[in-house]
């Protein structure tokens, strides 16, 4: 009853999901992630963003504000977070910590299924050098949320838009292919 109070208190928007598990067509930018970027949900499925479940979007969330998250760029699961979401968000600020306290709470509600999209192993990038492609981001004139060795919403975007900007496979999230061309 307290964390419901706690959510509550942080903007939790009673009648609505955290989130959906999502697929994201490749003309949908992996950019466009962020809590600040987002959008009426039917403006997402109006350029091809589906729930990987094959249902439609419920009806009473489609005129309801939604974003990307994109958590390990195109490498993993892709979702439409609400602004519940960013409620859980606000009582620890871990993306994955706030998608499996979401996850959790699907499971015990509807069914005992975990996310459908694998994780795609991504490794070798060590946090340093993941700051120093935020600096050099930075240094371009990208918002990355701040140089700290973690690959947040911000950071992946500016990965993203870099990548665009650069003719590259937009990928959203730092690989060691790409810490070689920083």
């Amino acid at each position: 009853a307290s964390i419901a109070n706690y959510l509550k208190a942080y903007g939790w928007q009673a009648g609505r999901d955290w989130g959906y598990e999502a697929r994201i067509p490749d003309n949908v930018s992996c950019s466009l992630e962020g809590p600040d970027r987002m959008r009426p949900i039917s403006q997402w499925v109006a350029a091809g963003v589906k729930r990987v479940s094959g249902k439609p979007f419920p009806a009473h969330e489609l005129g309801q504000q939604g974003a990307i998250l994109l958590p390990a760029g195109r490498y993993g699961p892709v979702f439409v977070a609400t602004p519940n979401f960013y409620a859980i968000k606000k009582y620890n600020n871990s993306d994955l910590y706030a998608l499996f306290v979401g996850n959790v709470a699907d499971r015990i509600q509807y069914s005992n299924r975990p996310f459908q999209t694998d994780w795609q192993p991504v490794t070798g990038i060590t946090r340093g050098e993941v700051m120093r492609m935020q600096n050099e981001l930075v240094r371009q004139g990208h918002d990355v949320g701040g140089a700290d060795g973690l690959a947040g919403f911000k950071t992946r975007r500016s990965i993203g838009a870099w990548q665009e900007k650069s003719g590259l496979r937009t990928t959203c999230f730092p690989s060691n292919e790409l810490v070689k061309r920083f």
